[in-house]
């Protein structure tokens, strides 16, 4: 029976040690904080209001300041719009694509000079592409993440209640308290 030598450089043995060393297995979930959503809310009379959802009812929605945690009630026949997005989603998703991009290009450019080297005869230097090709993974991949995490949902009121009561199921899927009713 032949052996077959498989040769791993200590870079790529290391970024795959640290890959599977950075996930977590949790054998039992404790209970959960609710999911804070950032609303912004446009007026009809053009001003924009925004902080936290915090729940919103037959008559009307709150919104709380994150820092002074000071509620602000808005009638839905003052709204024009509410767009709502997942607070903290963008800088998340920027470290995620970052770091996702940087150990892509690490990797990459660590094959490339394993596998085609040898194969190709192409002399690519060590040190001179592994770090560039980290930091243009990275930069490229955090500004991938950072778009995709974006992302936001926007409800059209524009004060008609009709439209805000057919809506309400959906812009109650994001508050930070679930309201039956009134």
């Amino acid at each position: 029976m032949e052996t077959i030598l498989i040769r791993i450089k200590p870079f790529t043995f290391l970024l795959s040690a640290l890959i599977l060393l950075s996930t977590t297995v949790c054998a039992q979930s404790t209970p959960k904080e609710p999911k804070p959503y950032m609303a912004r809310v446009l007026l009809n009379s053009g001003e924009k209001v925004k902080g936290i959802l915090h729940s919103a009812t037959d008559d009307s929605i709150f919104l709380e300041d994150p820092k002074t945690k000071v509620q602000t009630t808005v009638a839905p026949e003052q709204v024009a719009w509410i767009k709502v997005r997942r607070k903290g989603r963008l800088g998340r998703g920027a470290l995620i694509g970052g770091v996702s991009g940087g150990l892509l290009a690490g990797l990459t450019v660590n094959w490339w000079d394993n596998e085609v080297d040898e194969n190709l005869g192409i002399d690519v230097p060590d040190n001179e592409t592994v770090l560039p090709a980290i930091l243009v993974g990275a930069a490229s991949g955090a500004a991938i993440g950072g778009l995709i995490a974006s992302k936001s949902d926007k409800f059209y009121i524009n004060g008609n209640r009709e439209v805000y009561l057919s809506t309400l199921p959906g812009i109650q899927s994001y508050c930070l308290v679930k309201v039956k009713g009134n």
